[in-house]
């Protein structure tokens, strides 16, 4: 199936009351005559407050609006979520479906259930929207609140919402902790009642296979490069043939340090070799898998890293090769 024929597929996500539903609202009003609009709403209680919003604003009867009331769709509701998925896919009545989760829940574990959906070629997963009160991220909230940088993470466009209640320096505090997450965001939206570009909800993930980046820097006594590459999301690496990778890559004294996210057989991680060590953790990050390289250019070591380097050419990590 080709992209124009699949179904689109947003997530909005963000904390309580960070203007989800304000968000759709907008989008659906401006769209609804377009587009036959699928809303799948996931609230924590069980009196379905958000659904009945978009119904008092005479909206509901000129699209359609699914609830999943009563526990996370990424935990307690999430089969009912596949299943609603799954229904959906089948009914070919939409052209998009747009997944509101519940404030507590976590992004990945949506998007994980979509790659693994037996329906997953009939969706064109669109980059995850992520809604924040930059309030949440300052002043000690996030400590109290970890799940919004968890939202953060997992997501690629940033929607600051309420920023006309926040100050200049509060502001620039907020971008600069946004503009250091690596990897780096598709955009970051500053505004207030949830308006931004419609737009938004069309952005695509790049579409590369074994993209490569390549940077090299030197100073005057020592010459340093730096290589980046990077696959499709849908690729999955097999954790053991990373695993022997990454050992090759400790043993190598050229390599300084190498950093990725990798879509593996055991999920989402985050994977970083320095000083001899080799860390991994598990990952919120689902765009798509990268790795960067930092080595000294040095003629003993040549062969190992063009070694090293022609693995990430090739699709030999992959699972099933």
């Amino acid at each position: 199936m080709s992209l124009s024929q699949k179904m689109h597929l947003n997530i909005v996500s963000g904390f309580l009351g960070s203007g989800k539903t304000t968000a759709i609202i907008r989008y659906i009003s401006e769209h609804q005559l377009s587009e036959r609009i699928l809303v799948i709403i996931n609230e924590f209680g069980e009196n379905n407050i958000d659904g009945h919003e978009i119904e008092l604003r005479n909206l509901a009867s000129k699209f359609t609006v699914w609830h999943i009331p009563g526990g996370c769709i990424c935990c307690v509701s999430k089969m009912v979520l596949n299943k609603k998925l799954i229904e959906a896919g089948k009914s070919k009545e939409f052209d998009r479906i747009i997944i509101e989760p519940s404030g507590l829940a976590r992004a990945s574990d949506i998007i994980d259930m979509v790659d693994k959906s037996t329906l997953k070629s009939v969706f064109n997963l669109h980059p995850v929207i992520c809604m924040v009160h930059p309030g949440m991220t300052i002043d000690g909230h996030a400590v109290r609140e970890p799940i919004v940088w968890e939202q953060i993470q997992a997501s690629d466009v940033i929607v600051a919402n309420f920023s006309d209640k926040i100050t200049e320096s509060e502001k620039i505090k907020f971008e600069s902790k946004i503009r250091s997450l690596t990897p780096s965001k598709m955009s970051l939206i500053h505004t207030s009642k949830g308006e931004f570009p419609s737009s938004v909800f069309n952005l695509s993930y790049p579409i590369y296979k074994i993209h490569k980046i390549s940077q090299s820097q030197e100073n005057s006594t020592t010459g340093f490069s730096n290589r980046s590459f990077r696959w499709e999301r849908c690729d999955i690496f097999d954790v053991t043939k990373l695993s022997n990778f990454f050992n090759e890559v400790v043993k190598n004294n050229s390599i300084i340090r190498a950093k990725g996210f990798f879509h593996t057989d055991k999920g989402w991680m985050k994977i970083e070799s320095a000083n001899g060590t080799i860390n991994r953790t598990s990952s919120e990050y689902r765009a798509d898998s990268r790795i960067d390289l930092h080595y000294q250019d040095n003629d003993l070591y040549k062969a190992s890293i063009e070694k090293i380097l022609s693995v990430l050419n090739t699709d030999e990590l992959l699972s099933g090769n």
